[in-house]
């Protein structure tokens, strides 16, 4: 009976010290412009500016690319940009995007590409939001004359900001570039 008195709280004693050393030893902390994702027990945690520890036999570790990313939008000739005086006009623009930079905006960018991996693929960021930027910038073209758009590119580009904020699912237009805008 006093082995087993002693035995039992040595035992948790190295139980706790076990699980200490494993945190330690199994803490990672993300490197500028990327964030963690921990998935498994316990639920999806996203770590920004933090560290985070990983269990190996009860989580998944996952890197999240939170760098901006260039998307070009080109419309020109037949395919170009109709305002709301009937004109078409030419335009190239280039959308920087990112992930919001919260864990709701990464978790959505997440379920966006597909997988955390490939917020680091720049093909698969184009080709996902060269489409949905289209349509934002045809929807917002529609509210602005061609005369409007060159005057006043500030007030345009705010109204495609705004008009996608919903649309991006977890990222966000961080800067827009208006190469060239013609009749």
């Amino acid at each position: 009976m006093r082995l087993l008195i002693l035995i039992i709280p040595a035992l948790l004693i190295c139980l706790v010290l076990f699980f200490l050393i494993n945190m330690v030893l199994n803490f990672r902390k993300p490197a500028p412009g990327e964030a963690l994702v921990r998935t498994g027990l316990g639920g999806n945690k996203v770590a920004l500016n933090r560290g985070i520890s990983v269990m190996p036999l009860f989580h998944q570790l996952s890197v999240v690319d939170l760098s901006s990313k260039r998307v070009i939008i080109e419309k020109e000739g037949r395919a170009g940009l109709v305002c709301q005086d009937g004109q078409k006009a030419n335009v190239r623009m280039e959308f920087f995007i990112g992930i919001e930079q919260d864990e709701d905006g990464i978790l959505q960018a997440i379920k966006t590409v597909g997988h955390p991996d490939e917020t680091f693929n720049n093909t698969k960021i184009q080709e996902l939001f060269s489409i949905r930027l289209k349509e934002i910038l045809e929807l917002t073209a529609k509210s602005f004359t061609v005369r409007e758009i060159i005057d006043k590119r500030d007030v345009f580009k705010t109204a495609l900001q705004d008009e996608a904020r919903n649309l991006l699912g977890g990222y966000a237009i961080e800067h827009i570039a208006i190469d060239y805008i013609s009749t």
